[in-house]
């Protein structure tokens, strides 16, 4: 498949066309990573280690260089100035992914290994629960089956396509009546736990 007929056959978000979609991009990554030509390299590993933009950096270089941020559990003027860049990160995740905070909690970890840790050393799993995992995952997402044997929970494989897409409909699912269950995916470079009730 040549490169043009590629990018023909993705679908085109937003009612824009693939062409424009493929120069949009092509422009944002000559501004943003230009670091990547430079060094003659094709970066793949997204999933592990996604590449930043020149421009975030330069505007943590600019909000550093006439901030001073403290320790956000003190009370001086630097640590709820941390302490307010740290609510407005949320807010700003929260929207981004239309969550009402009434309902969710974005809580910062290290990494996606740590997030997945978190989740699996805090979920409250039962022997009337369920963790349901999809047959691909990334290792992370597969180290929370053991907490979840560790207290009894049931662990399913969900079986994917050969596009990587789950195959089971959300009525074909078992039931957990008594206890929540945990579906824990991999998407788009994100492990995304969901709690169902």
């Amino acid at each position: 498949m040549t490169e043009h007929a590629f990018t023909t056959e993705l679908p085109t978000p937003f009612g824009s066309s693939a062409e424009s979609d493929e120069a949009w991009f092509c422009t944002w990554r000559r501004r943003e990573l230009a670091r990547v030509d430079a060094a003659g390299l094709a970066y793949l590993d997204y999933t592990g280690a996604s590449l930043f933009a020149a421009s975030v950096v330069a505007q943590d270089v600019s909000r550093l260089s006439t901030t001073v941020l403290g320790n956000p559990h003190s009370h001086s003027a630097p640590s709820l100035a941390a302490t307010d860049a740290i609510a407005r990160a949320r807010q700003a995740v929260l929207e981004f992914l239309g969550a009402d905070d009434a309902e969710y909690a974005v809580i910062f970890t290290a990494n996606a290994s740590a997030a997945c840790k978190l989740v699996g050393e805090s979920f409250p799993f039962g022997t009337e629960s369920a963790l349901l995992l999809a047959a691909d995952n990334h290792n992370s997402v597969v180290g929370i089956r053991e907490f979840a044997r560790a207290r009894g929970a049931t662990v399913k494989l969900l079986p994917i396509s050969e596009e990587l897409r789950l195959t089971v409909q959300p009525e074909t699912l078992p039931a957990a009546a008594k206890a929540p269950s945990l579906l824990a995916t991999l998407k788009a470079r994100m492990a995304s736990p969901v709690q169902r009730r």
